[in-house]
C-alpha cells in the first residue's frame, strides 16, 4: 500500500470527527452483492462466524474494514452507511438470522471501525447536536410579608385622668354631672326594685289571708 493512500485514509478518518463520513461516489455500482461476495470470499472466517451467529472474528473484521470501513481506500468505503444498501443487506440476511449490526459493533470494539446505517443516528449521521439545556425552574414566589398589627391607642390611667381635671374646669363639671347622673339612676333603680318587692309582699299577704278565712 502506498504512503500517499495511507495518508489520505488517515486524513479522511480525522475529517469524520467533525462531519458525517463521505458516502461512495457510485453507490449503485459498488454497494452490491458482488462486492460483499468478494469481501467474504477472501476470508473464510466471515462466512463461518456470520452464518453460525458467532462472535466477531478479528480476521473477518479486518477484511470488512478494508472494504467498508471509514479508512478504506476502496470505492466501497462506507457502503453500509447507504440506507438502501443496508436495508437490502438486512432483508437478505433475515432468513439466515445474521445479525450484522451486532457483528460490526464487535468489530468496532476490536479496533476495526465499520460504520452502518442507524436511521439518522450513530457515526453515519455525523456528530449529533448537543442536547438542549434543561429549562430553568421557575423562581419561587416570595413569601407574603406579615401584616403589621395596628399600634394600640395610647390610653391614660384613670387616676392620671382624674388628677388632670384640676386644670380643666369644664372637664371637672362634666365628670361631676356624670357621677351624679349615675348615682341618681342607681337610686331610682333601687327605688323601683324596693317598690316592686313591697307590692309583691302585700299581694302575697292578702292572698294568704283569704286562704285562711276560707
Amino acid at each position: 500500500m502506498c504512503f500517499t493512500c495511507v495518508a489520505a485514509a488517515a486524513a479522511d478518518g480525522q475529517a469524520l470527527a467533525g462531519s458525517a463520513p463521505p458516502l461512495p461516489a457510485d453507490p449503485a455500482g459498488v454497494c452490491n452483492r458482488n462486492t460483499m461476495l468478494e469481501a467474504t470470499s477472501q476470508e473464510h472466517t466471515c462466512a463461518e462466524s456470520l452464518f453460525h451467529r458467532e462472535h466477531a472474528v478479528e480476521a473477518c473484521c479486518r477484511t470488512l474494514a478494508r472494504y467498508y470501513g471509514p479508512n478504506s481506500i476502496l470505492p466501497s468505503r462506507n457502503c453500509f452507511c447507504v440506507d438502501s444498501y443496508w436495508d437490502e443487506l438486512q432483508l437478505l440476511s433475515e432468513p439466515h438470522y445474521i445479525k450484522w449490526a451486532s457483528y460490526l459493533t464487535e468489530c468496532t470494539d476490536m479496533g476495526y471501525a465499520i460504520y452502518f446505517y442507524q436511521d439518522g443516528e450513530g457515526p453515519c449521521a455525523g456528530p449529533q447536536p448537543p442536547s438542549p439545556a434543561p429549562a430553568p425552574e421557575p423562581a419561587a414566589e416570595p413569601a407574603p410579608e406579615a401584616e403589621e398589627e395596628p399600634a394600640a391607642l395610647p390610653m391614660r390611667a384613670f387616676s392620671s385622668w382624674v388628677a388632670g381635671l384640676g386644670g380643666d374646669a369644664w372637664g371637672a363639671v362634666s365628670f361631676t354631672a356624670a357621677i351624679l347622673s349615675v348615682l341618681g339612676t342607681s337610686m331610682m333603680a333601687w327605688t323601683f326594685v324596693y317598690d316592686a318587692c313591697c307590692d309583691l309582699s302585700v299581694c302575697y299577704s292578702s292572698r294568704r289571708g283569704r286562704t285562711l278565712k276560707a
